[in-house]
């Protein structure tokens, strides 16, 4: 699995690399995330990037966040992620489509 936190989905940089880790592993490929917090996330961009392959997790989601809560949605990933081990015997799932 690879986790990307603070990227921009949009970012010609990130569009070149993440093609080119493609085009390298082929069907190999491991499952991209795109961790992110973006209270106004388009359902067009979640799209876009689950044809390249790419999920996207938007931690704006989780209602006890605010709009200024990025930071305190970054500390909750991390301490969620180093309390679990990094594992989650659970399905997780964030989905625009229920706004």
């Amino acid at each position: 699995i690879l986790c990307l936190v603070g990227f921009s989905g949009n970012d010609p940089n990130f569009l070149e690399w993440i093609g080119w880790l493609r085009d390298v592993m082929g069907d190999h490929a491991v499952p991209v995330y795109l961790i992110t917090f973006n209270k106004e996330l388009h359902i067009s961009e979640v799209k876009l990037n689950e044809k390249r392959g790419i999920s996207i997790i938007n931690l704006a989601e989780i209602e006890s966040f605010n709009e200024t809560d990025i930071k305190e949605a970054h500390k909750f990933l991390f301490e969620y992620l180093e309390e679990n081990g990094g594992y989650c015997d659970c399905e997780v799932v964030f989905n625009v489509l229920d706004r």
